[in-house]
């Protein structure tokens, strides 16, 4: 994605807020892959999710689970909108809003899990590895866990979604064994994956594909009953 396409793409997030936190509260087909995410996660520990938006995701986990968040995104509506919702979370125990680039970011921390929600549909193949490199990098070396998400496929171009109403956002689609070989690439084992249909505003079908990832030489993720 070049500079003129993020940044329409960013005001597009800003412009949608609204829209796109009414739509994902509405969601439940993600619940179990939040839920797997979560068994995996120990309380009192440190999350940084990626392309946070208004941190859906952590909030999810914080129903179960305390934890030190940081977010990052480069909106800053988003940004607002993910520390809205972590003030209500009582298990929310610190929380950071990092305006930022997914692909480089470090506060100079490590956490034990990285999310990374549909963060790679803003980024070429180029960038995506070097995000998930940037994840690898982000991690603890012990008992940790990344949580990746992408839409399947292999174009790439500015579309209207089913929150943004006539915004346009620059989308790249991915297939399942090139971020898979890139997540081996960068020391990740794959221990879940899971494939969900999702309905675009034109009535078109895609495939959300989900990874849950630990590190090589670490312990299996556990898998619920």
């Amino acid at each position: 994605m070049n500079k003129i396409e993020l940044t329409e793409t960013i005001q597009s997030y800003d412009n949608s807020v609204e829209g796109f936190c009414n739509a994902i509260a509405k969601l439940t087909n993600y619940n179990e892959t939040y839920d797997a995410l979560a068994q995996n996660i120990q309380d009192n520990c440190a999350i940084l999710e990626l392309a946070s938006g208004p941190a859906q995701i952590s909030a999810y986990i914080l129903k179960t689970k305390k934890a030190c968040v940081t977010c990052v995104d480069l909106s800053k509506k988003m940004l607002a909108a993910a520390e809205k919702k972590l003030k209500k979370c009582a298990n929310c125990i610190t929380a950071d809003f990092c305006m930022g680039n997914i692909t480089d970011f470090s506060s100079g921390k490590k956490y034990d899990a990285v999310i990374l929600g549909f963060g790679i549909p803003y980024l070429d193949s180029s960038q995506a590895e070097q995000c998930i490199k940037n994840a690898a990098e982000n991690l603890t070396k012990n008992g940790s866990i990344f949580y990746i998400s992408f839409m399947e496929g292999t174009k790439c171009g500015f579309e209207k979604t089913s929150f943004g109403g006539e915004n346009k956002f620059f989308i790249n689609y991915h297939t399942k064994q090139a971020v898979q070989n890139c997540l081996e690439k960068y020391g990740f084992s794959v221990q879940q994956t899971w494939a969900l249909p999702y309905t675009e505003s034109d009535g078109s079908v895609t495939t959300d594909r989900i990874f849950l990832c630990r590190k090589m030489n670490e312990q299996p993720v556990r898998k619920g009953q």
